[in-house]
């Protein structure tokens, strides 16, 4: 036997060994997934692989060859991922999705942790895909996004509702048409609430309209502005006042997202569970009262919550009856997100406690302070009572108001503006701090 068949032979025998210690390595890969999947932990883990990485280094002595090690166990590690997403994927336990019919289409809601890295899984991507993001957002984010879109283009915006403006919202058409992008092109929204609604305006008037999907990587627009089709910027001071009924082509939610999220965003996205709880389903309302905010907790409230505002939505999709109860706290809460530093969860949570009778301001108050909402106005509330003139909800010189009497079971009454402002004055103005 020559040299050259002795090698081979040395190589053959070491592959069928390499070969059996992969399939043993790949099967505590899938016990590593499974554990993943019921403690409900993201597929990717960076301390951990570097930890591999410098671990196996140190094993090599030939230095020559440590380089090359290097990336063979990256791949590895990458092959790995691959695997443990493949089955996650797969699980009933880790997919489920909530299909929202629409006058022009019906779009899926996606709940998968761990689905951002997968998005050309969900959406269609094949084309020119504009990542529209904003500053606050961690840029690995939409770095996924770009890496499965076939040409992607990433354009960021600043952070904060100041960016909901006509001057964002032109910029932003000066840059698809400069990259030519088509009426088959379309937009992803990674971000919060002010991410989705620029795209969605942004989307509904390129060329007369483009496919747009959402990646909400906020609990509060997770279960608000990242469904229900809603599009809108600010004008003169307005909140939302300049929009349009535009769907997405598709939402996926991927709770790992959330982990960046400081305690008060987290709160004020709760307000919006709370309140789509409050006006349709009295269990759910308990539910959050006894619950801890595990990782599957968050999950399953989540997932509530967007099957809730699907079912109002569907019925009345450009709000001219039902889907009006979704504005339970919004009357007063606009105009104190407007007159205040405090989030849009947080003036909805006081608004809420306006229009609530006092049984139900009294575990509305036990739940903020469970999840540290605000139970007082910052301002005078003569300071904000002039931005009640602006409430979309005006009819004439009546605006229509949700009143909750009873948990679970929301109702629309009108008020007269005049009438509005003045319970607004009377109702905070022995709470401000």
């Amino acid at each position: 036997m020559s040299a050259l068949d002795e090698a081979r032979q040395r190589i053959n025998e070491i592959d069928r060994e390499m070969a059996r210690l992969y399939e043993m390595r790949m099967h505590a890969v899938m016990d590593v997934a499974k554990y993943k999947l019921e403690q409900n932990m993201p597929i990717l883990d960076r301390a951990r692989e570097a930890d591999v990485i410098e671990r196996g280094a140190r094993l090599i002595c030939d230095e020559t060859l440590r380089p090359y090690y290097i990336e063979f166990i990256r791949g590895t590690m990458k092959t790995s991922r691959e695997y443990q997403k493949a089955f996650l994927l797969r699980s009933p336990l880790c997919q489920k999705k909530i299909e929202i019919q629409t006058a022009l289409f019906s779009y899926p809601v996606h709940f998968v942790r761990g689905g951002l890295s997968s998005l050309d899984e969900f959406f269609s991507l094949e084309r020119k895909v504009l990542i529209l993001t904003d500053s606050g957002v961690p840029s690995a984010y939409a770095d996924a996004i770009h890496s499965c879109a076939r040409e992607g283009y990433v354009y960021v915006v600043e952070e904060g509702e100041g960016s909901k403006n006509l001057e964002v919202f032109t910029k932003i058409q000066h840059f698809l048409l400069a990259n030519d992008f088509t009426r088959h092109d379309c937009i992803v929204a990674v971000g919060g609430g002010v991410v989705c609604d620029i795209a969605g305006f942004v989307a509904s008037a390129y060329m007369r309209g483009i496919d747009f999907y959402t990646v909400p990587t906020t609990l509060l627009c997770a279960v608000d502005a990242s469904v229900g089709g809603k599009t809108a910027v600010n004008f003169e001071g307005v909140k939302n006042i300049l929009g349009a009924f535009y769907p997405p082509r598709g939402v996926l939610i991927d709770a790992d997202t959330f982990v960046t999220l400081p305690d008060r965003q987290m709160a004020s996205g709760l307000c919006e569970v709370i309140k789509i709880a409050a006006i349709s389903d009295a269990d759910f309302f308990e539910t959050l009262e006894n619950a801890t905010l595990t990782p599957s907790v968050i999950d399953e409230i989540v997932y509530r919550s967007v099957a809730l505002k699907a079912l109002v939505v569907e019925c009345d999709e450009r709000e001219s009856g039902q889907r009006k109860l979704l504005n339970f706290g919004h009357t007063f809460g606009h105009a104190i997100e407007a007159g205040s530093s405090l989030t849009h969860g947080e003036s909805v949570a006081l608004g809420m406690l306006a229009f609530s009778s006092e049984k139900v301001r009294e575990r509305l108050c036990a739940l903020y302070q469970k999840f540290k909402l605000p139970l007082s106005l910052p301002v005078a509330p003569e300071d904000i009572v002039h931005f009640i003139d602006h409430d979309k909800k005006s009819e004439g010189d009546t605006v229509d108001v949700i009143f909750v009497d009873e948990i679970g079971k929301g109702k629309i009454t009108k008020m007269k503006r005049e009438e509005l402002k003045a319970k607004l004055i009377e109702k905070y103005k022995e709470e401000v701090r």
